[in-house]
């Protein structure tokens, strides 16, 4: 379950309109607070005043969660050798 929902997180890359000679390696808030709402700061309409943020913190259990699925998984194909 967590694994599912892990998977409909992209990963981009992307440069700040204030700072476009920074590459950034994330995640665009707007695509994420569709997955996983409760990471995501809406901001308002104008970006520059209200940007929306991500709090990355929120992210680490559905990552521990997938690891342990994966784990899980991982552990049963062992056992039929």
């Amino acid at each position: 379950m967590a694994l599912e929902t892990l998977e409909k997180i992209r990963v981009k890359r992307y440069r700040f309109k204030n700072h476009p000679e920074k590459e950034i390696i994330g995640f665009i808030a707007q695509e994420l607070h569709k997955v996983l709402p409760r990471a995501v700061q809406v901001g308002g309409k104008d970006s520059s005043t209200a940007p929306w943020k991500i709090d990355y913190l929120q992210i680490i259990p559905l990552m521990i969660n997938s690891i342990k699925e994966l784990h899980a998984r991982v552990k049963k194909l062992e056992s039929r050798k």
